[in-house]
């Protein structure tokens, strides 16, 4: 995966503490980067589309707050 390591190190920190970290598939076939499905750091999961699996954690009852 690329990006700066400050990026990196907090999704790390972030994972550590239980947090769940999912990549958009769109996105990153729209990025170039879906061969890259390898190079990503463990604990990160792929989902087929971003907005939907964010939809569906939000029927549930998660809360969305961009940042």
């Amino acid at each position: 995966m690329q990006g700066s390591s400050k990026v990196t190190a907090r999704l790390a920190k972030a994972m550590e503490a239980g947090v769940t970290v999912q990549l958009c598939h769109n996105a990153l076939v729209a990025q170039g980067m879906e061969s890259e499905g390898a190079a990503l750091p463990s604990g990160m999961q792929v989902v087929p589309a971003g907005v939907v699996a964010l939809a569906e954690a939000q029927a549930e009852g998660w809360a969305y707050i961009r940042v």
